[in-house]
């Protein structure tokens, strides 16, 4: 989005000088910055409450409508999404006139994340907030309308209303009536607003249209978007419901209710006669149907409520246990819950069933983009599959978000992108702050899976054992790959570290001068920062092999010294017989040398 966004030359909007990762010296991390021209500081547009300004509309047609669809116009050349046009993202610029405003930045948070959802069109103003998926210039225009709107109306129909009783409001009356309420607008101004206000997507206008209108073209009016409303309404916990789409956005709050109704056949009934939708009923039938095969008993009802929400609300987000995401928000959504700490089972329940692919089955929109969505959800599930270090939920998050950056807490508070970032970050938090324990855990494993998997995928058995050598010798060998493959400089103070935690490795060694011979290497290498040299003098195949086989020899002379030992024990075990054959023995020999010196003796005195 930066480099879209840098290519745009108005001066409507903060001119972004620089951006990339920086050192943060609040915490002695790194964090990605956005450096704008510093000419927007005071905010444009002052309400208490009421969002309702009252402007002339020939004022601001000529003040802001024009400056706004030039803007708009080089948006769209340049494939730049916004989301952030909403009144308190309007600044003073050089002067207080509103032909001079600076409309705010919006890329240093997830597309729509700061938007109320008063500016936001209906199917995004369900989903939350972090789970809005990136959004289409559509939704800008949508935006732009909203500002207009407020700029021109005498009253805030809105005021005092919640999220739910807005999004709740556009509904029922559709965006243009539930937003200008009491006001009534005639002519081109009224053509505009319903140009852009329009809640169906594909009938909303585009920039051209807008441009058209301002050249005095006359375009056809474009009428209210008419949503199905049901002939009596669906008693749901005392709750009555007219339209699907309002049960399908408190199916959650609902949802005990919900099933009581799909068990009584009472919702299959509305459907079929109430609401006379033949597409609903049959996208509540495979709703039913499909959600069978994911267990029982919670984990059914978990299902079955998420697909009912599709059937009833294509167009709406997908909802799934208090979670409301556009399928392109999912990763956000998910990268939020590692951050904070929040409960993961929701994220991988809605990857294991498939709730995705129901919610893309259930699509009319031919701008989704079905075929990226369904292949990398796909490959996810397959992920999952695998539980160890280096796949699982960590990868899905990596794998459907190219610009993660690392989220392993072995580096917080740093924002590496790529493996090399990744080891540096490493080689400076280590330069402050000593470890005890090893460099690579599974976000961190998942991370450099999906970013450099040459540099880890030959040491995942490593990785995976439950061995500490075998570990150690993972995470060293993945370092010097990285170190090697990008040609990084010395790392001192990761080479130390290893170094630190050899005992492991040392342990497989037998010969006492030999470890002594080691560590006087080690404490040599630890501040070259040279990671092959390390790994070379540990994987040293002739020492290995010399210490293994003189360890051997070392262990026969024990057996044969063990052996002896235990014979002599046993003769010990003897005493009064001890002796007494090697004394048998001994006294034969004697005799019968005695006995042959006699019988010399006597044949040399005969001869003589």
């Amino acid at each position: 989005a930066g480099t879209h966004y840098s290519a745009i030359m108005n001066s409507h909007i903060p001119r972004l000088v620089a951006s990339g990762v920086m050192p943060w010296p609040v915490d002695g991390g790194t964090r990605y910055v956005f450096i704008y021209e510093n000419n927007w500081q005071t905010p444009l547009f002052r309400t208490k409450g009421k969002l309702a300004l009252g402007m002339k509309s020939d004022h601001v047609m000529e003040e802001f409508v024009k400056p706004m669809v030039a803007v708009l116009h080089d948006f769209q050349s340049k494939g730049f999404v916004h989301g952030g046009i909403r009144l308190d993202n309007f600044f003073q610029g050089k002067t207080e006139n509103l032909r001079d405003m600076i409309l705010g930045e919006s890329l240093t948070t997830p597309c729509s994340y700061m938007q109320p959802v008063l500016y936001e069109p209906i199917d995004r103003a369900m989903a939350d907030p972090i789970a809005r998926g990136m959004g289409t210039f559509a939704d800008d225009l949508y935006s732009f309308g909203v500002v207009l709107t407020i700029l021109l109306r005498q009253h805030d129909p809105m005021e005092g209303k919640s999220d739910e009783e807005i999004i709740h409001e556009k509904i029922e009356k559709g965006s243009y009536v539930a937003l200008t309420g009491k006001d009534r607008f005639t002519g081109e101004i009224l053509e505009l607003l319903r140009g852009v206000l329009h809640d169906d997507r594909a009938a909303r206008w585009k920039i051209d249209d807008v441009i058209q209108w301002m050249d005095g073209t006359r375009l056809s009016p474009k009428q209210v978007m008419k949503r199905k409303k049901a002939s009596r309404a669906l008693n749901v916990g005392g709750h009555r419901f007219f339209r699907p789409e309002i049960l399908a956005f408190y199916s959650q709050d609902h949802g005990n209710q919900i099933m009581q109704v799909v068990e009584d056949k009472k919702l299959e009934q509305w459907v079929e006669r109430s609401l006379e939708d033949k597409d609903a009923m049959e996208r509540m039938e495979m709703a039913i149907e499909t959600a069978k095969d994911f267990g029982e008993g919670e984990a059914y009802q978990n299902s079955l409520l998420a697909r009912l929400a599709i059937a009833l609300d294509p167009s709406g987000p997908i909802r799934y246990r208090g979670l409301s995401f556009r399928p392109d928000g999912f990763v956000t959504a998910l990268a939020e819950a590692f951050v904070l700490e929040k409960d993961l089972n929701p994220f991988r329940e809605i990857i294991q069933q498939n709730i995705v692919m129901f919610w893309l089955n259930a699509q009319v929109d031919n701008n989704v983009d079905f075929g990226s969505i369904a292949t990398r959800f796909e490959s996810c599930r397959i992920n999952l599959k695998n539980d160890h270090v280096g796949f699982g939920l960590e990868l899905c998050l990596y794998f459907l978000s190219s610009e993660a950056p690392c989220m392993s807490k072995v580096i917080p508070n740093y924002f590496a992108r790529s493996a090399d970032e990744f080891a540096l970050a490493i080689e400076d938090n280590l330069g402050k702050n000593s470890r005890e324990s090893l460099l690579l855990d599974r976000h961190s494993v998942a991370f450099l899976t999906s970013r450099d998997s040459k540099s880890v995928d030959s040491y995942l058995i490593e990785l995976n054992s439950y061995e500490e050598m075998k570990k150690l010798i993972g995470n060293l060998g993945t370092f010097t790959l990285i170190q090697d493959r990008h040609k990084l400089p010395p790392l001192p103070h990761t080479t130390a570290h290893f170094v630190k935690l050899m005992s492991p490795i040392m342990a497989r060694f037998h010969d006492a001068e030999l470890r002594e011979r080691l560590n006087n290497l080690f404490n040599k290498i630890k501040n070259s920062g040279d990671l092959a040299r390390l790994k070379a003098a540990l994987e040293n195949p002739e020492m290995i092999e010399d210490d293994f086989q003189a360890f051997l020899k070392a262990m026969q002379h024990y057996n044969e010294l063990k052996e002896d030992k235990s014979k002599l024990q046993k003769k010990l075990g003897s005493k009064e017989k001890m002796g007494r054959g090697t004394g048998q023995n001994l006294s034969a020999i004697l005799s019968a040398l005695i006995g042959g010196i006699l019988i010399l003796g006597i044949m040399f005195y005969k001869l003589s």
